[in-house]
């Protein structure tokens, strides 16, 4: 008599919790946290390395070269991660036939693409240091062996993926998950410890730099802000530095490796964008205005048009007589009198938006005697007299 084949999609892929029952309908997953998270950093690390681009364009660079690299692998990990979503719930909600070749296939490309796609962002963000702070031996020194020490780190994972999650000779890719090809626990944990370790260094390595630049400090926070961003990296890290502690007592194997797909995903995308920011604060500066400097400029503008008009109201019996001081004295006590308005000098407009009318001069006591400008090198010397006057007109000239 033939025995009657199980069929795995029907078996949990572990066991459950005592008084859980598995659930294969609707389980708990952490794949739309984990999609909705990574696409919006993928999508600002597009929307970051196209300002660079754009910056750079006519001067492109090894750095914006390799983060064009990493950004290519951030999205292609962001299309595997789509087929492996059914993955990301606890193992005892997991039909067992999901661990196929697919899922073989969704352990070694996506910590391929991860460790190459570190490796080249950070590798970027020192080229960055490097184009920053190419002055001082020390920092230069520091430098160099970060990157060295980043370099040694993403390329030994990478070797280490291609031994231990590749099947041999023959085999089907599903082989690997026997258990006979596993990284080394100890390695594993060690590995993920030095990436804490190294995003830390980058965290704290510009600090001390960037905080003595003599820049104001509007433009200095913003810097600042950028490299904050390693903080994400860094907390992303160390989660994933915990999970593969946890990881040798669990049993909830496939929660774990989403988490620690998660944590990858976000410490990629953020070395991306911070590799990236420098550049795309360039962008903004030169090509979008912010909202803040037209609030400001409009404030500003209307803060002195009251005071002006305070103090022309104030003044009137000084200021609205037959002879007038300038053309936007006359216009404004026509205004007040409801008497027929003239038109503006665009001219005199404009100085009165910074404060430089005939009637803010007015006010002004401020002088400057003759200056003298030499030139040493035999060159042509001019004297300038600079001084402030009121200028009268008769009413026949206002008039016109």
């Amino acid at each position: 008599m033939t025995a009657t084949p199980t069929d795995l999609c029907l078996v949990p892929a572990g066991p459950p919790p005592p008084g859980v029952e598995p659930n294969f309908v609707d389980p708990t997953s952490l794949a739309p946290v984990k999609m909705a998270i990574t696409s919006i950093l993928v999508a600002w690390g597009i929307i970051f390395t196209a300002g660079r681009f754009y910056v750079n364009l006519r001067k492109l660079s090894l750095a914006d070269y390799l983060t064009l690299f990493a950004l290519v692998l951030a999205i292609v990990i962001l299309g595997l991660m789509t087929t492996s979503m059914r993955t990301d719930r606890h193992i005892w909600d997991t039909p067992a036939c999901y661990f196929d070749d697919t899922f073989a296939h969704n352990i070694f490309f996506p910590a391929l693409f991860f460790n190459l796609g570190a490796g080249c962002a950070k590798a970027s963000i020192f080229l960055l240091f490097q184009q920053i702070f190419t002055i001082q031996k020390t920092m230069k020194y520091a430098i160099y062996f970060g990157q060295a020490f980043n370099f040694a780190l993403y390329a030994t994972a990478v070797a280490v993926a291609i031994v231990y999650e590749t099947p041999r000779t023959g085999e089907s890719w599903s082989a690997i998950l026997d258990g006979r090809t596993l990284i080394p626990l100890p390695w594993w944990q060690a590995h993920s410890a030095l990436i804490v370790a190294l995003d830390i260094y980058i965290f704290i390595l510009p600090l001390p730099n960037l905080w003595k630049l003599k820049i104001p400090i509007r433009r200095r926070i913003p810097v600042l802000a950028v490299f904050s961003l390693a903080l994400m990296g860094i907390a992303a890290s160390i989660a994933s530095f915990v999970e593969r502690i946890y990881v040798r007592t669990a049993v909830d194997q496939t929660w774990i490796s989403a988490i620690l797909s998660f944590c990858s995903g976000v410490e990629l995308n953020v070395a991306i964008i911070v590799s990236s920011g420098p550049g795309f604060a360039s962008f903004v500066r030169a090509n979008v205005p912010t909202l803040s400097s037209y609030a400001g400029s409009f404030f500003s503008m209307g803060s002195k048009s009251r005071d002006f008009e305070a103090d022309i109201t104030g003044k009137e019996s000084d200021y609205a007589t037959s002879e007038k001081t300038s053309e936007y004295a006359h216009s404004q006590s026509d205004k007040t009198s409801n008497a027929s308005v003239v038109e503006e000098d665009p001219i005199d407009h404009s100085l009165r938006v910074y404060g430089l009318s005939d009637a803010h001069m007015m006010k002004s006591g401020a002088t400057a005697d003759d200056r003298v400008i030499e030139s040493r090198d035999g060159g042509i010397m001019r004297t300038m007299t600079v001084e402030q006057q009121i200028r009268t007109a008769s009413n026949n000239t206002l008039k016109q």
